[in-house]
């Protein structure tokens, strides 16, 4: 009788867990299809956006004209015009999602769409850095025209304006000998004349806590700490002074002079116990950034908070 009651466990085990499945999860953001020419046979690029879990997925694309891919975002050629009905399924274990859409290309030629934006990862004081976003349609060359004397013949490409001036930037989609064209304006300002130091923050080690510290900071040979700027005492750090003053003595010349922070101890002010600076130069490499930041590594680093005019 034991030994019967043994066996009976050891196959119920098994069956239990082969009986336990994994449901998955789909959630799809987006699926749609650019046609990347004017005329036959057609090139539709498809792209699939979509969240789920587990890693596990399988794509299987019906595009319509009895031709299937198993990739995540393939590339179908069409070789006659038509409606077609296009159906994409994600399978995630016993999850199976479906989606549908038209690929309408009904025409032995299609009217060529000139479309871009732009993103300006800061602001549009010169020299300032674009990313141009291609969403033309139904063409299979590009030219772009910066407006200030250079082009470009990428898909999607990047483009540093030098000067200050108000630019007409074209993109001119080709296909077959036609093309469209799409603009847009925008005005790129002179370099900021105005810095203004707002915050300065301060990380020291710890051993350096329970002490009372003072900034200063100078522009070239210039200090311009402001008056009556009080120390902190280090309970702990970071420790952050307040500022929101522009620096006096600067002229608007991004040049090799620096921008110096010390910070003293009070009770010991033979030499700083930190110090740290960039060149002028540098802001406007980086695009004039809001935030500039310093780590020595060894518990020392500093973050200061910028403003422009």
């Amino acid at each position: 009788m034991k030994k019967q009651y043994l066996i009976l466990i050891v196959l119920i085990i098994p069956l239990f867990f082969t009986s336990c499945k994994k449901k998955g999860y789909v959630n799809v953001n987006e699926i749609y299809g650019t046609v990347q020419n004017c005329m036959a046979p057609f090139i539709v690029q498809f792209y699939c956006d979509i969240n789920h879990q587990p890693s596990e997925v399988r794509y299987t694309w019906d595009f319509g004209d009895k031709q299937i891919s198993n990739d995540k975002d393939p590339e179908h050629v069409y070789q006659e015009p038509g409606i077609y009905n296009v159906r994409l399924i994600i399978e995630n274990y016993e999850t199976i999602h479906e989606e549908d859409f038209v690929i309408n290309i009904n025409s032995d030629t299609l009217d060529i769409i000139s479309n871009f934006e732009y993103n300006i990862a800061y602001n549009m004081w010169a020299p300032v850095t674009v990313e141009f976003f291609n969403y033309s349609q139904f063409a299979t060359s590009y030219f772009w025209n910066f407006g200030d004397g250079i082009g470009s013949s990428e898909y999607e490409p990047t483009h540093i304006f030098e000067t200050a001036d108000t630019f007409n930037v074209q993109l001119h989609a080709i296909c077959a000998g036609d093309t469209a064209t799409y603009s847009i304006p925008f005005e790129v300002r002179a370099a900021p004349e105005d810095i203004i130091i707002e915050e300065v923050v301060v990380w020291l080690p710890d051993d350096y806590g329970g002490y009372t510290y003072e900034l200063e900071y100078y522009y070239d040979i210039h200090n311009e700490t402001p008056l009556g700027l009080g120390g902190i005492t280090a309970s702990s750090f970071p420790i952050t002074w307040i500022i929101n003053e522009d620096l006096f003595f600067f002229g608007g010349d991004f040049d090799n002079d620096f921008l110096t922070f010390e910070i003293w101890d009070v009770a010991n002010n033979r030499d700083p116990v930190y110090t740290f600076s960039l060149q002028l130069y540098e802001l406007q490499d980086d695009h004039y950034p809001d935030i500039i930041t310093w780590d020595e590594g060894n518990g020392f680093a500093a973050e200061v908070v910028l403003k422009y005019q």
